[in-house]
């Protein structure tokens, strides 16, 4: 599902951070990954430094020539989801369900967007890393266990629940015992943790740091933004339908939104609660996981990389794996979790279509959000680039009049709160395009 897309042009991020940054044509330095400059050469807002060190090995050998860019991608998405199967073969279950649980992983449409973005490899990084630690740990191999760590963190920031995920699967399997038993590992692995941190936190923030929007709301908005991510997740998670770039964090507008969004928490909740009873007890620790990946990105503790947003789509390729495992392991019958591959795979087929082109996607989003600035006039920029001018025209047009009579919903919120030089409701570019 995802080999006929390989050749498509590089979109969404990768623009920025790999297509129009020559930087990543230089030779690599230490040094470079190891200063402030990192982010001015790399476009990222937060230290990320394995991930960006792949995209300069492709572009030094195959420059943007975007199906080689993209296929490392998929091998280590074939990786994840075998390594996945392995963990969950070895950790009591059988071979049937990791075989499912593997399977569902690989299909899921939620990963198009990881997939073929090449800039968003930081998710498959850091998860092979925690699931290499896992099974290195369980094997008593520490400091190869560590230095998997040690990769999953240099790949992306999340990773950080690694530490948490091996103490959860001694204290799960063997009780105070085990984690006495693992004593030394904790501490080298916490090690690995705090010399990370040091240098992600203190040393180099980086600029993601005084971009934070989500601090500056209030207390209860932020936290029903949480749950409005939770819910949407859950859906995109069962239901990968009507998928799209952005889920903008915002209030509901009538009282009926609130009733809709307070009746798809109690089905999730529903769907939590049938997954935990139908699991037998030493199998409940995989929606557990499942639950300790997505806390991070739910914006419960406010952070800069969320800003506007309620979810991403790329943030679920961790959240995922717990999920795939609880479900091969709840469901026994074989037909109806390979009708769920099937279902799922048919669903990734229709949104790696929407990756076919610059004008597919962003006029996607478009659809969804029609009062959105940001989704106009990045189609124009697709229509341009695509030499359609007079709909290029069209949408800056439009762009532009959602602006200037202040309609677009999401600055309309965010503006008023938002840092200097984060929002604003001129738009430089759309003025030129005027012009």
């Amino acid at each position: 599902m995802y080999l006929p897309r390989l050749g498509a042009p590089l979109l969404w991020d990768d623009r920025l951070v790999i297509a129009f940054n020559k930087a990543l044509e230089a030779a690599p330095s230490w040094r470079l990954y190891l200063s402030e400059d990192y982010f001015s050469f790399s476009r990222e807002v937060t230290w990320r430094p394995l991930a960006t060190l792949s995209y300069q090995a492709l572009v030094g050998l195959f420059g943007l020539w975007p199906p080689p860019l993209r296929a490392p991608g998929l091998l280590l998405h074939g990786f994840n989801a075998f390594l996945l199967g392995l963990v969950l073969s070895r950790d009591g279950g059988t071979k049937r369900a990791g075989a499912a649980a593997a399977a569902l992983f690989l299909v899921h449409p939620a990963h198009v967007e990881t997939l073929q973005c090449v800039s968003f490899n930081e998710e498959p990084i850091a998860l092979a890393g925690i699931l290499g630690m896992l099974l290195l740990h369980q094997a008593g191999s520490l400091w190869p266990a560590a230095g998997s760590f040690g990769l999953a963190l240099l790949g992306k920031e999340t990773a950080v629940a690694g530490l948490p995920i091996v103490i959860l699967f001694d204290a799960w399997r063997g009780g105070a015992p085990s984690l006495r038993r693992h004593r030394a590992g904790y501490v080298l692995y916490a090690v690995v943790l705090g010399a990370y941190a040091w240098v992600r936190f203190i040393l180099l923030p980086g600029p993601g740091s005084g971009m934070d929007l989500s601090s500056r709301l209030p207390a209860l908005e932020r936290l029903a933004y949480s749950l409005e991510g939770a819910v949407t997740a859950l859906r995109v998670a069962a239901f990968p339908v009507g998928l799209r770039l952005e889920y903008y964090a915002l209030p509901p507008e009538t009282p009926l939104g609130w009733l809709g969004w307070a009746a798809g928490a109690l089905a999730c909740g529903a769907a939590a609660a049938w997954l935990w009873k139908t699991l037998p007890r030493k199998d409940r620790l995989w929606p557990l996981l499942a639950v300790l990946f997505l806390l991070p990105v739910l914006n419960v503790v406010p952070t800069a990389v969320l800003s506007t947003r309620m979810m991403a789509e790329r943030w679920l390729y961790l959240p995922l794996a717990g999920l795939c495992a609880a479900l091969a392991l709840a469901v026994p019958r074989r037909a109806p979790l390979w009708g769920l591959v099937v279902f799922w795979g048919a669903c990734g087929l229709w949104r790696a279509a929407d990756w076919s082109s610059d004008s597919r996607l962003w006029g996607s989003l478009a659809g969804v959000y029609p009062w959105s600035a940001k989704a106009w006039e990045g189609l124009g920029e697709a229509r341009f680039r695509e030499g359609d001018y007079p709909r290029a025209r069209a949408a800056f047009e439009e762009a532009l009049v959602l602006r200037e009579q202040k309609r677009d919903r999401l600055l309309a919120h965010y503006i008023p709160t938002a840092p200097p030089g984060t929002l604003a409701w001129q738009s430089p570019a759309l003025y030129r395009s005027e012009e």
